[in-house]
């Protein structure tokens, strides 16, 4: 496991004491479990106040730190000093997005210099403590795609990709490609010569992988908006995500990792994989990522590991950390809770490592970055040939698809009440997703349907979106067939259910928030049938996901049922109480679903102001809040209001920008993400 003790963390600068207690009681806790920790001590940051990436004194005072943690920590044996050289290097002083925001060429090598000299004086200090002790160097691997007509600055940047490793190993020498042009740009000669004469060769290449890792510039100017224009001063280009206009596809892991091999002749490891979006594209992501990895071994690439990262999430890189809005992408675990949640990355990550087979049915669909909707402008061939994903070509090895019933097709998700305003959000949300969403109507008897029909009856879940619930089931023993009807329809089938509800099964005069645990309570005929209808759900399907929600609002909605920015919660159609965008709605509980998640939800967008009527029931969540907040939500109603669609994507702004190219706007905005 990564894991980190970092500088600026446990040293206090002003007394130039050291702190311990986070490290020993973290690092004490994974000895005991048996885990070994790899070790980082900088980590996309600059050390203590004191100092920072362009200090000459940089480099020794990391290696001091080092020495220290080796010494307090003999047992360690692998070690990340400093996080992704490269990339730190350009953010905070070529591009100017972190701290010193600095954005010229002298600057940028002058960082990168200094964090590469401060690996190589730790790795020295470390091993003189635990001469066993490895080097595991981290950064970022992609590539980039151009037309002919920008080849130069491609193979620049192709080459450049290395120079992090290349430092380090003590390649980078008066022959190297980059040497003139990096003496030119102001590259200290003698630090130079110093880290050629000092090198220390990673033990393992660690590569970090994302969507977002392989870039494409693209000459068409008239496509994008100006503010994404970029250059570099002879050519102007806008820097963008291979997958979002390349026709020809992404290289992919296996590629890079077998170039990084043939490069260094030292074994290498996906050190970070991690896909931000719906939970199904980050399985999707890790599953392609994992049997990318395995393809290599195969070949001959001595491939280590696998890292999903990170395991608990991680906040704001929507805006590259540049912004403190509190965007969280949840992990293998979400902190969105009062304990950490297992999520399907997890689940996805636990089989794995078990040795088992995947046959989760979202698989069997393409990744958006594979889809054939993926462009933002209209796309463009290299010439190149695009690989197929690896588990095309594996045949027992890796992650396998789903696998298809002759004339059947994927096993679907049906959607009962299809033709309800909810049902058509979860067909919609469900084709924008690739999770093969079939809708049935709510007058259909589902039960027969399951039976009698051989496509649903391959279903892997079911969702209930018959809406309002109550009113469409109607009261007495009799308008419960369909309950027994799917209990009835296979009882030994794996089956994941989602049923929606709502605050009316409360009365709505507690006072505060109702939370899941709450006793139940309706002075509503509707809400007394919904009360009734969730108890016998919950019977019939103890391991039923069942979603109450407060008021709806969004795309397709009555635009007059709709809170007021102003007042929270207050509607033009009167009234108070808690509020739920349609479109957060539906996909918070479809990845709840996937996570195959049981019980009773509340799904709020939190923001609400305290009702004036205390008739009006809240809903408040003791798991932890997992959608966006009210202001938020009604930002891109207003939005789509304006004729902009609600795309229910959650797609990654780009990380690798020209200064003039960075867009940090909303990321639901289609044009800017």
């Amino acid at each position: 496991m990564r894991y980190p003790i970092l500088w600026e963390r446990t040293l206090d600068p002003a007394s130039g004491r050291f702190d311990w207690r986070f490290a020993d009681e973290r690092l004490g806790r994974l000895r005991g479990l048996g885990i070994r920790p790899i070790v980082g001590l900088v980590h996309h940051g600059s050390g203590p106040r004191h100092t920072g990436l362009l200090d000459p004194r940089f480099a020794a005072g990391l290696a001091e730190f080092a020495l220290r943690v080796a010494d307090r920590y003999p047992w360690v044996d692998a070690y990340t000093p400093v996080n992704e050289p490269l990339t730190t290097s350009r953010f905070s002083c070529l591009y100017g997005h972190w701290y010193p925001h600095m954005s010229d060429t002298t600057s940028w090598l002058a960082a990168l210099l200094n964090q590469c000299e401060a690996i190589v004086r730790s790795m020295a200090a470390i091993r003189g403590v635990n001469p066993a002790a490895q080097l595991i160097q981290t950064d970022d691997l992609g590539k980039v795609s151009s037309a002919p007509i920008l080849a130069r600055q491609r193979e620049y940047e192709n080459e450049r990709r290395w120079l992090g490793w290349d430092l380090v190993s003590g390649r980078l020498t008066d022959t190297h490609s980059l040497w003139g042009q990096m003496i030119e740009d102001g590259a200290d000669r003698d630090q130079l010569d110093w880290l050629a004469a000092h090198p220390c060769t990673p033990d393992v290449i660690g590569i970090n992988y994302y969507p977002s890792s392989e870039r494409f510039l693209d000459h068409r100017l008239e496509l994008y908006p100006s503010i994404r224009h970029g250059g570099n001063g002879q050519d102007q280009y806008v820097d963008t995500l291979t997958a979002r206009v390349c026709a020809d596809g992404l290289y992919g892991a296996e590629v890079l990792l077998g170039e990084a091999w043939e490069r260094y002749g030292v074994p290498v490891a996906v050190t970070e994989c991690h896909n931000s979006g719906f939970r199904e594209e980050q399985v999707r992501w890790f599953a392609e990522v994992w049997n990318a990895a395995v393809a290599a071994k195969f070949r001959g690439v001595p491939v280590k590991a696998v890292t999903t990262w990170a395991v608990l999430g991680s906040y704001d890189w929507d805006q590259l950390v540049t912004a403190p809005r509190g965007y969280y992408e949840p992990g293998a675990f979400d902190l969105r809770s009062s304990a950490p949640r297992k999520t399907a990355v997890a689940t996805t990550v636990r089989a794995l490592a078990d040795g088992k087979q995947l046959t989760d049915p979202w698989l069997d669909h393409p990744g958006w970055w594979r889809s054939d909707d993926r462009f933002d402008v209209p796309p463009i061939s290299i010439g190149r040939e695009s690989p197929e994903p690896p588990a095309l070509r594996l045949g027992r090895v890796g992650v396998q698809a789903a696998p298809k019933s002759k004339g059947l097709g994927h096993r679907p998700l049906v959607i009962w009440g299809s033709e309800s305003e909810l049902g058509m959000a979860v067909v919609e949300a469900c084709r924008l997703r690739g999770l093969h969403g079939c809708g049935v109507p709510g007058g259909v008897d589902l039960g027969e349907a399951l039976r009698t029909n051989p496509k649903l009856g391959r279903a892997w879940g079911i969702v209930i979106a018959l809406a309002p619930l109550s009113l469409a089931w109607g009261s007495g023993p009799a308008t419960f067939a369909g309950l027994d009807g799917i209990a009835d329809w296979n009882p030994g089938h794996q089956l994941s259910l989602l049923a929606f509800s709502s605050s009316d099964v409360f009365k709505g005069c507690k006072g505060r928030s109702y939370l899941e645990h709450d006793r139940t309570n309706s002075d509503s005929a509707p809400g007394r049938r919904l009360v009734d209808i969730e108890r016998r759900l919950r019977h019939r399907f103890p391991e039923a996901l069942v979603v109450r929600h407060g008021r709806l609002f969004g795309p397709g909605l009555d635009p007059d049922n709709t809170p007021s920015p102003s007042s929270g919660s207050q509607s033009s159609a009167g009234g108070s109480g808690c509020w739920t965008y349609l479109p957060d709605l539906v996909n918070s509980a479809l990845d709840l679903l996937i996570d195959r998640e049981p019980g009773i939800w509340h799904l709020v967008n939190p923001g609400n102001s305290r009702p004036a009527d205390d008739r009006c029931a809240i809903l408040d969540s003791e798991r932890g809040r997992i959608m966006p907040d009210l202001a938020t939500a009604l930002e891109r109603a207003a939005a789509v209001s304006g004729g902009q669609a609600d795309t229910f994507r959650q797609d990654w702004v780009p990380v690798f920008l020209d200064p003039a190219a960075l867009s940090l706007h909303d990321p639901d905005d289609k044009e800017a993400a």
